[in-house]
């Protein structure tokens, strides 16, 4: 039996040094991930007033006219694209450039996006040589307009291979100097060529090796003639949350890191490259789902090895729209690839980690995306389940974890509410009041809603490479309206009616949880009241086993404790409490009860038990309420986690 109980309490002194370390790790990883994003935060302030001053007077008319701008290929790939692709073609054809293509490559798509694409532009199969530099699926046909207002495009026809394949095999049939990369889904600024080509003609002392600008959000904005003519927040609540997240992401992080030249990623749907690095450096990988990033990485690791200076320059500037998905089914394919595509990219370039070979690519972004894109994810995910099972076996600090919580709600949404002020006193995009107002609405309810579905497909992503899955997922594409919403179809409508249901059944699953949490922390369950230590008058042998589990909790249990203890012949009785805390708060309590007893007259002894067990000797011929009185005073100290009060003749 003595052994029995003394495993007890040696679980509970360990469970309790557990629970203290929990406590403390995560607040030093809160504290850092905080402060890393407060530093990216305040430098990009800086680097955006920069670069707005740098740009205040640029004339872009003398890039137009000027005949020795580089030419530019602008490689589009398409694989089922039919609701959007002419429409996007006409957007590309009316660039602002003086010297560009538009190649759109064809990936062996099922529905008939080639069909429109050749009646829409009136294409024809032309002989054009091309040169497999780059290994791609077989080239089947190039195809070119009779009208000569289309001369600028050029459409190749391939059999299927994936984005990566279908973009290499572009880089093969193109020539010019530069090449710019976007999706099928995505709608180009007018000037953006211009903006984007503006660091490659400013570089000097380093070769410009890359260049990516601010991607936006098109749903339900107004698309006429492929150009955007009226600018919406989205009607749906998930792509205005993706509204959020992407101008928090790029306007407060990117250009931190194009300042911080540890630059890793240049999203895939508009970047412009080098033609010949791109090439010299291999291309794109068709090993990875996440081909936009391991290409950059790719790069700036052939540039650091062959020791030539470079750069990779980011543009605040929204030069590019895409239509974001509007479904939890297509969000959490995109996203659960794109942790997929993350994590080969770190492990395929897991050289880099530290390198100083690399410069600030290895001591800085390296390790950023390896730490707070891939791994805070999933410490997170083990957090929650660590906090979960700390609540229900009550080893949980209900004042720490509430605090703690609050801190970072608050600090979330106001990165956000910042976001949303940067993109109002630069580019201004959203005219209406009302939807900037609908913008700082979101903000609030995004880390309850929006986060806690992107961390789970983030831990999916992680499982899904594990188990070697690496399927791209069919994303569902509504295509681009033409002036005004397209009218819905009753079978769209229970569509929306479905996504709403889940969206409400989500949210209730975290009400409740949040609710029996709070049951859990507070230790009334079923509206049960607490139940106030009955006094006897008198002490008998039996031991008295007093636990404090909150500061207004108090629970006897007529379990002995054995706690050999000396009792001196020369008093009548000794009342020993033994004072016991997680976090190494016993002797703080223990200190305040024998502050106490001197006060009343009595002469206690301290004795130290172990780092979290104090025992206070009272010396008293009186009955045991002086020993019980002890209670109240530990009761009313101000953020008791968990401490336990053992009373023993």
């Amino acid at each position: 039996m003595y052994n029995h109980r003394y495993q007890n309490c040696l679980m509970s002194e360990i469970s309790g040094i557990v629970a203290h370390f929990v406590n403390n790790a995560l607040l030093a990883v809160t504290v850092i991930i905080f402060a890393t994003y407060l530093f990216l935060t305040v430098y990009s302030a800086f680097a955006l007033r920069k670069y707005l001053r740098k740009n205040s007077y640029v004339d872009y008319n003398s890039i137009i006219s000027s005949p020795l701008v580089p030419s530019i290929s602008v490689i589009v790939p398409a694989f089922n694209e039919s609701a959007g692709i002419v429409a996007n073609i006409r957007t590309l054809l009316s660039l602002y450039y003086n010297n560009f293509e538009i190649v759109i490559v064809n990936d062996g798509s099922g529905d008939d996006s080639l069909e429109k694409v050749i009646e829409a532009y009136e294409l024809e199969k032309v002989n054009y040589y091309y040169d497999y530099r780059l290994p791609c699926e077989r080239i089947k046909a190039v195809y070119k307009s009779r009208n000569r207002s289309y001369k600028k495009l050029l459409v190749v026809d391939k059999q299927n291979g994936g984005k990566a394949d279908a973009l290499n095999a572009g880089l093969n049939v193109v020539r010019n100097e530069l090449i710019v990369c976007i999706d099928a889904d995505s709608i180009m600024e007018q000037d953006a060529l211009m903006k984007l080509v503006k660091p490659f003609l400013e570089e000097k002392d380093a070769k410009m090796i890359g260049a990516g600008g601010v991607i936006r959000i098109a749903n339900s904005c107004e698309i006429t003639d492929g150009k955007i003519t009226k600018i919406n927040l989205p009607k749906k609540w998930l792509p205005r949350a993706q509204v959020m997240e992407y101008t928090r992401a790029f306007l407060m992080g990117r250009i931190a890191w194009s300042e911080l030249d540890g630059l890793l990623l240049i999203s895939g749907a508009l970047g412009m490259f080098n033609r010949e690095i791109v090439i010299e450096a291999g291309g794109y990988s068709t090993n990875t789902v996440g081909e936009d990033m391991e290409l950059v990485v790719r790069m700036r690791r052939y540039m650091a090895e062959k020791d030539i200076p470079y750069r990779v320059e980011y543009i605040p500037d929204p030069l590019c729209w895409t239509e974001v998905p509007s479904t939890l089914k297509s969000l959490a394919l995109q996203r659960s690839r794109w942790t997929r595509g993350t994590m080969e990219t770190l492990w395929t370039h897991r050289k880099l980690f530290l390198n100083r070979k690399y410069g600030k690519l290895g001591l800085l972004g390296y390790p950023y995306w390896l730490f707070f894109e891939w791994l805070a994810p999933i410490l997170e995910f083990v957090g929650i389940i660590i906090f979960t099972v700390l609540a229900i076996t009550g080893r949980l600090n209900t004042s720490f974890f509430f605090l703690l919580l609050g801190f970072v709600y608050f600090f979330a949404v106001s990165l956000s509410i910042w976001a949303v002020l940067f993109e109002e006193i630069t580019f201004h995009k959203f005219e209406k009041r009302r939807d900037v107002l609908r913008l700082v609405g979101t903000a609030f309810l995004e880390p309850l809603f929006y986060h806690p579905f992107i961390l789970l497909t983030s831990i999916k992503g992680n499982i899904d490479k594990l188990l070697n899955n690496t399927s791209w997922g069919k994303q569902e594409r509504e295509g681009f309206s033409n002036g005004a919403e397209k009218s819905k179809s009753g079978k769209a409508k229970k569509a929306n009616a479905r996504k709403r249901n889940i969206l409400i059944g989500i949210s209730g699953v975290v009400l409740a949880s949040l609710a029996i949490i709070w049951l859990i922390m507070t230790g009334k369950p079923g509206g049960q009241e607490e139940q106030a230590p009955q006094d006897t008058g008198r002490m008998d042998s039996t031991e008295l086993v007093v636990h404090v589990t909150s500061a207004d909790t108090t629970e006897i249990v007529p379990e002995p404790v054995p706690v050999p203890i000396p009792v001196p012949a020369r008093v009548q009785k000794e009342y020993h409490i033994i004072v016991g805390s997680y976090a190494y708060k016993a002797r703080g309590y223990a200190d305040i009860l024998v502050e106490k007893f001197k006060e009343e007259g009595y002469d206690p002894g301290l004795h130290s038990i172990g780092d979290s067990l104090v025992r206070v000797s009272l010396y008293s011929t009186t009955n045991r309420r002086e020993a019980l009185d002890s209670l109240e005073l530990l009761r009313a100290e101000p953020g008791l986690d968990k401490a336990w009060i053992w009373v023993e003749k």
